[in-house]
């Protein structure tokens, strides 16, 4: 398993738009792909995952 921490450097953070575009991405793969912030886990591939995380430009998160 691969894992990577990243910080967010979009000043809005991956609010609605941002966050389509990481999806889109992510979906590219056939893998599984979570993102996690904190001691919370969502699938990276979700929409509402992803926003459900609150990330704010300038947070790190872990991209397993």
């Amino acid at each position: 398993m691969f894992e990577k921490e990243v910080t967010v450097q979009n000043q809005v953070g991956l609010s609605a738009r941002p966050a389509t575009f990481f999806i889109q991405k992510a979906n590219c793969f056939k893998s599984s792909i979570w993102i996690e912030k904190e001691d919370r886990r969502a699938n990276a591939k979700s929409l509402l995952g992803v926003l459900s995380l609150g990330i704010d430009g300038g947070t790190t998160v872990k991209v397993i």
